[in-house]
């Protein structure tokens, strides 16, 4: 019986979105993805799959519209970018938790401890074949985040990774796996730039901790470009892979089926794309 494999090209770059959209560019149904993620008890969301072209080209551009509800008016510093926005918005009982940023002033952001992510999946109506694999991916990230800043990983409260938009893009992740009938993953090794980039804790070097953390407990190597002034890894982007079990393959011998695109949102000045290879290998 033939095994489906797919092949994550990351030379620039990964992301959960790259992934992601990789993934439905392949055949995955958006329609069946945003109806599973309506599962998980979250907050409305717009979830939109776009085929967009870039240096020529053609790919899917994946995105995650999250309507928070929040009982006051904040600034909001969402923690990928420096970017400030005033939200207004009643109040919710998701789980979320606002937290001042202390360098940027009355600046608040969104988190969400580890336990409230174990317990949205685990509560959720989604198949357990798909409810193992995103807990497989939070465990690798809040194992990672908990060593960085020296904390239990049962008590680790995730910021960025801890969003709606990313929890959303998780399960969506291990959907379209699921949904393919894919039985092996693997990938090239991850390209990262350089430099700093703004997180909820502040300005970071790239490639973040966490990143770093989670390359030191996987074989899949990251090459750092130093011609690249930005950020080209998210925590979840490797933390995906490494939670489905990527195998890291240099030169793999592959009879494409189908190729697919994921574009991710940063300039980097490279394609900033995955590349998912569908092909099949024989027992």
């Amino acid at each position: 019986m033939n095994k489906k494999i797919v092949y994550f090209d990351c030379s620039s770059g990964v992301s959960s979105d790259m992934l992601l959209g990789s993934l439905i560019d392949l055949g995955a149904d958006i329609e069946t993805i945003r109806n599973e993620c309506l599962k998980l008890p979250l907050p409305k969301s717009q979830i939109t799959a776009n085929k967009i072209k870039r240096k020529d080209v053609e790919g899917m551009d994946f995105s995650v519209n999250v309507y928070y509800e929040f009982q006051h008016e904040y600034d909001f510093l969402r923690g990928e970018e420096d970017e400030r926005e005033l939200s207004r918005i009643p109040e919710h009982d998701h789980g979320f938790k606002l937290h001042k940023d202390k360098e940027h002033g009355n600046i608040y952001m969104i988190s969400m401890e580890i336990s409230e992510i174990i317990r949205i999946f685990e509560e959720s109506s989604m198949n357990s074949n798909v409810k193992q694999m995103a807990l497989n991916i939070y465990k690798v990230i809040a194992e990672a985040e908990a060593k960085v800043h020296n904390v239990s990983a049962d008590d680790i409260v995730l910021h960025e990774v801890g969003r709606a938009e990313q929890i959303i893009t998780v399960a969506g992740i291990c959907t379209a796996i699921d949904m393919l009938g894919i039985n092996k993953i693997m990938c090239s090794a991850v390209r990262d730039g350089s430099g700093h980039v703004m997180t909820s804790h502040g300005k970071m070097q790239v490639p973040v901790p966490a990143v770093l953390e989670i390359i030191k407990k996987c074989d899949i190597p990251i090459i750092i470009d130093s011609e690249h002034n930005t950020e080209m890894v998210t925590p979840t982007g490797i933390g995906a892979l490494v939670g489905l079990g990527a195998e890291y393959a240099k030169s793999p011998s592959l009879k494409p089926d189908k190729i697919g695109y994921g574009f991710g949102k940063r300039e980097t000045g490279l394609l900033a794309a995955v590349r998912a290879i569908l092909a099949e290998e024989s027992n």
